[in-house]
């Protein structure tokens, strides 16, 4: 199971970074607006680190999908 979770904690932060992008937002802006630094943004973009549901709806108010 732990390669699954992998899986998907990348297929998560890959989403992740394609919505900042489009929206025109640095690490920076978005981690400030879900209250997280932007090394905490990078980690959750490369799936390296696991979003919390409550910190993955914050991120969808802050990108609005």
């Amino acid at each position: 199971m732990p390669r699954d979770n992998d899986a998907i904690n990348r297929r998560i932060g890959r989403n992740l970074r394609f919505h900042r992008t489009q929206q025109g937002l640095s690490q920076a802006e978005l981690g400030q607006a879900i209250g997280v630094t932007f090394q905490q943004l990078q980690k959750y973009e490369s799936g390296s680190n696991r979003i919390a549901a409550s910190r993955l709806y914050k991120v969808s108010r802050a990108l609005r999908v």
